[in-house]
């Protein structure tokens, strides 16, 4: 199938345009990383030493909030193909039964079933995180232990 000359063009666009945003990300999260680190050697370290507002991250004392923030964003990249991903579980539900393997056709559906959740998991664990503005991580962690989850049943 030839496309035109105007879609051709829109089409090599798509990938440069999601690995512009992807290192944009990345560059704001470092920035914001390096902003926060400011902030927090400017107080005294007896208060760092005693609150529990800071984790300690490769020796520097962070923020809660700032390590939140960044676990959130990494949590988010994945979202970049979600639509991509999306159109790939309908042609897998599609194929779904037409394999012979039982094993194959129900690690097929968990994947498919596991992709098309990430959506809800992470909007679920944003809406947490801003609503109770809660210090821990584990709230943070969820979308990301869900990408783990993904790449285990890939493999």
């Amino acid at each position: 199938m030839v496309l035109e000359p105007w879609a051709q063009t829109a089409f090599s666009i798509i990938p440069t345009a999601i690995i512009t945003v992807i290192i944009g990300v990345l560059v704001w999260s470092v920035y914001f990383i390096i902003k926060e680190k400011r902030k927090s050697s400017s107080v005294n370290s007896n208060i760092i030493a005693g609150s529990n507002l800071y984790i300690r991250v490769f020796g520097t004392d962070i923020k809660k909030r700032t390590v939140n923030k960044v676990l959130l964003i990494l949590g988010a990249l994945p979202l970049l193909v979600y639509p991509m991903a999306m159109m790939a579980n309908m042609m897998a539900i599609a194929a779904l039964f037409m394999s012979e393997n039982i094993s194959s056709t129900i690690l097929m559906l968990l994947f498919v079933i596991f992709t098309s959740s990430y959506l809800l998991t992470y909007l679920t664990c944003f809406v947490l995180y801003f609503k109770k503005r809660d210090e821990t991580i584990l709230i943070s962690v969820i979308p990301l232990i869900h990408i783990a989850v993904i790449l285990l049943i890939l493999n």
